[in-house]
Formats: C-alpha cells, structure tokens, sequence
C-alpha cells in the first residue's frame, strides 16, 4: 500500500497486482493528481472525474470506443510468431463496445433480437436454481474459495447456456475469456502473449463452427439468434462480426458480473 501511495503516478498502472488488489488507494490518487491520467505502459487513457467522463461519453466524433487502435498492429515491434498465429484467424472487427454510432446502432439492434422478454423472464429462476446448486456444492465444507468457485461460474455458466454451447467446455470458456483480458491489459509477457494468441485462435475456430451449425440448424439460443438476425433490411452479420459480439458476451459478462459478485461480500466473510 505504501508503494501506491509514494510511487509516481507515471511509474504505476492500473494493471499493476498491488493495485488490483485494492485500487481505492490508486484510485483516489488518480482523481486528485491526474483525473486524465495516461497509464505509462499501456497507452491507455483513464478518466476519473465525473464531469469529464460525462462529456466524453455523449461526445462520440471526438472521443472514439475503438480503442483496437490502440493495440499493437503487424510492425517490426511486434513478435512475428504473434503475427503468424493471428494470420490463422478471423480478423478483428470494431462491433458493440469497440464501435461508435451510427454503425454501433446496427450491432446493438442485432443483438438486442437475441435477448427477448421471454428469454430474459426466465433467467431469474434459472439463475436462482444455480445459485443454489453451487453453494450446496461447498457448503458442508463450512468455506469455499469464493472467486473460483461461484462468483466465476455463476457468469460463465448462464453465458454458456444461453450461447447454447456445452456446460462441459466450461474450462475452455474461462481460459478463452482469460487470454482475451491477458490481450487487451497489454501486461502478458511474451509467452504469455503467444499463449493467449493461440487460445484466440482456438476460441474463433470452436464458434465459427457454433456458427455455422447454427447457420444450418437454428437453436433455440443466442448464436442462432445472432446469425439469423437482421436489422432494418440491412446484411446479415458476418463470421468476424459474430466471433467479436460473442466475445464480448463471452468476456465482458463474465469479467464485469464476477467482479461485481465478488466485490459485493463483505470483508468479514473474505478472511
């Protein structure tokens, strides 16, 4: 704690472990000293004023979401064996979090055709029952490790089922989601980043495959939602725009929700 609170600002990043750790420290720095703060190691900009955070988001033509150029490109820098292993895959694609209106409109209302009102009135009780089931799964044991053992599945679980994908490649979506953090946070090392790139990799092959299953034997679940969709008579998605929505879905609900879960337990119940 003492190192976040005497180190300088430009010698720190958010993705330092200290500090994801407990960020409030950091956090309350960055609002005092530097509420426009670039991380040094990473490039990215993070704000942490209201007033400013408000402007930025209502002013899209200044203040982009695609923040993939940002992200190192095919130069000299960068590990030609990286390079190789994406040239097997899909390329990238700005869709939902990563691209501003008007296009963001069209993958919005893409989406938003695969969460009905039907389909989301009957997650409450499906999600109850989880909840249930994974603490009958450790609570005999009087403790659990929490993060592991329900504030991830909990996500990761609902996610899979609705994706309409099997609950037993569990492990595979938590290593895929995983590697796509390890990817934007910019902090792997370069073996950490070749692992990542392959688990990418593997992750576009397995739903491109999802996909066109769907494509020829719709479901009654998000992917066949998503490749059927159609939105104001414009074209269809295709199979790079569905690898990046499904990511998203894949990561940013799991990421934020277990998170959330977890930050939500009060200390005494963490030691």
């Amino acid at each position: 704690m003492s190192d976040i609170l005497t180190t300088p600002l430009n010698e720190l990043t958010p993705m330092n472990p200290e500090v994801l750790a407990c960020p409030h420290a950091f956090n309350e720095r960055l609002r005092k000293e530097a509420p426009v703060y670039q991380c040094p190691h990473t490039g990215i900009t993070f704000v942490s004023d209201y007033e400013t955070i408000t402007r930025i988001a209502k002013d899209h033509e200044t203040f982009s979401n695609r923040f993939s150029t940002a992200m190192p490109t095919g130069d000299s820098k960068v590990d030609p064996r990286l390079i190789e292993i994406q040239k097997k895959g899909y390329p990238p694609v700005d869709t939902m979090l990563t691209q501003d209106p008007p296009i963001h409109r069209r993958y919005r209302g893409m989406v938003n055709q695969a969460f009905t009102a039907r389909r989301v009135a009957t997650l409450e009780p499906y999600i109850e029952k989880l909840c249930h089931e994974l603490i009958d799964g450790f609570v005999d044991a009087g403790r659990c490790e929490f993060v592991v053992d329900f504030a991830e599945r909990v996500p990761l679980t609902v996610i899979a089922d609705q994706l309409g994908v099997p609950l037993s490649d569990y492990e595979l979506f938590k290593s895929w989601s995983d590697a796509f953090v390890a990817q934007l946070s910019q902090m792997a090392s370069p073996d950490e980043a070749l692992e990542a790139a392959q688990l990418i990799l593997d992750y576009q092959n397995y739903f491109a495959e999802k996909i066109e299953e769907r494509r020829a034997n719709p479901q009654d679940d998000i992917i066949s939602d998503i490749v059927h969709a159609q939105f104001e008579n414009e074209r269809p998605l295709d199979v790079p725009e569905m690898l990046s929505i499904i990511q998203q879905l894949l990561v940013a609900g799991n990421e934020t929700t277990t998170h959330s879960i977890a930050e939500g337990i009060p200390i005494s119940m963490r030691c």
